[in-house]
């Protein structure tokens, strides 16, 4: 524990500091200023950099990775591997290697990218420290999470196409009730 006191005419001033709250100020300090950018700052979260080193014949990355409402949440770190060293399930990744991810494909194609050509990889994370804030993460991975990237929306656009079918005129349109429009789609189930 760090005390300060200082003594002024009209009163005293006195500055208590944990360890947890020490840590969260020194970890603003390590965190270069072009990567700062890239973090918007909430009470609750401390923010780090933290470094993944991969060696060849090493343990494995054993990363899973979720996101929602444009963030990319840590979900899994298997025992032993190299994400379990430096993250935690619930960790929001803010940035890798300096770039903003929003999309977990994204982030797992710049990160696999990384370690094979260069065998390492920086991640900028946002960890929760109060109760609130790790009840707010915690409820973050329970919710249904999307289960496709970037990669999947032709395969999915494509899908929709192939369920609409043309029917001819149309007795009804759900577009407008004044004119019946001539020619009408529908979905099939």
């Amino acid at each position: 524990m760090r005390r300060m006191k200082r003594n002024a005419k009209e009163g005293i001033l006195a500055i208590f500091r944990d360890e947890k709250k020490a840590k969260e100020l020194a970890s603003r300090d390590h965190i270069p200023a072009d990567r700062e950018r890239n973090i918007i700052r909430r009470d609750g979260f401390s923010y780090e950099l933290v470094k993944m080193t991969w060696k060849d014949g090493g343990p494995k990355l054993g990363l899973g990775i979720k996101h929602f409402q444009n963030r990319v949440l840590v979900s899994k770190t298997d025992p032993a591997s190299i994400s379990a060293e430096c993250l935690k399930i619930g960790d929001h990744v803010t940035d890798v290697n300096g770039q903003p991810v929003t999309d977990k494909g994204v982030a797992r194609r710049m990160i696999v990218k990384a370690i094979l050509s260069t065998g390492e990889t920086s991640l900028l994370i946002a960890r929760a420290t109060t109760n609130g804030a790790k009840y707010e993460m915690e409820y973050l991975l329970k919710q249904k999470m999307h289960d496709y990237s970037d990669d999947d929306v032709p395969a999915i656009t494509q899908k929709v196409i192939d369920t609409v079918t043309y029917c001819g005129k149309a007795k009804h349109s759900i577009i407008s009730t004044r004119k019946r429009s001539p020619h009408a789609v529908s979905f099939e189930r």
